[in-house]
Formats: C-alpha cells, sequence, structure tokens
C-alpha cells in the first residue's frame, strides 16, 4: 500500500528573504570573538578566578 504525499512547503513569512546576520548580531559575534581571544591571551587559570 501507498500512501499519498505531500511536499513539504516553508511555513516563514512568502517575501521573507535571508541575506544573512543583521548588522546587530555581527556586531555581537565580533564582540564575542574579542571575548574569547582576550581570555585565551590571559591562559587558563584566568578563567576560573573570574567565576569565584
Amino acid at each position: 500500500m501507498k500512501g499519498t504525499q505531500t511536499s513539504v512547503k516553508n511555513t516563514g513569512a512568502v517575501d521573507e528573504k535571508f541575506d544573512g546576520f543583521t548588522d546587530e548580531e555581527r556586531g555581537a559575534m565580533k564582540e564575542r570573538a574579542q571575548e574569547l581571544k582576550a581570555s585565551a591571551r590571559r591562559g587558563p587559570r584566568a578563567a576560573s578566578s573570574v567565576l569565584c
């Protein structure tokens, strides 16, 4: 027995198009990358002392 198959359609807005990240998202990612680089430069012991 074969069941009928229906195609999966996008449930999002029809006119909406993804062109990448927004300026706000891009800025947040750059800021986070700088934080990670700074913490890597400080070494592994510095990260644990911040939490205490």
